[in-house]
């Protein structure tokens, strides 16, 4: 998840849509059930990698949409912050 928030706050920032991150989180998470339902220990290591592409769309998803939160009101005037 720490690698997601890096990568999409240094990377992404501005050029994704946190929408667009989230679809491909749900996306994945998706893929998991089916990966645990259908092939259980056989792929482990495709679960795994599935699982940790999960936590860093989630850590991205989490970054964008709090920059997206972040506004600032400048007046024009000088004045301490």
């Amino acid at each position: 998840m720490a690698t997601g928030i890096f990568l999409f706050d240094t990377l992404a920032a501005g050029r994704l849509d946190w929408v667009l991150v989230a679809v491909g989180f749900a996306l994945t998470v998706f893929l998991l059930f089916f990966l645990y339902r259908t092939f259980g220990y056989s792929r482990r290591p495709v679960f795994g990698i599935v699982g940790g592409l999960a936590f860093l769309l989630l850590g991205g998803t989490r970054v964008l949409m709090e920059r997206e939160q972040v506004h600032y009101a400048w007046d024009g005037r000088k004045q301490v912050y």
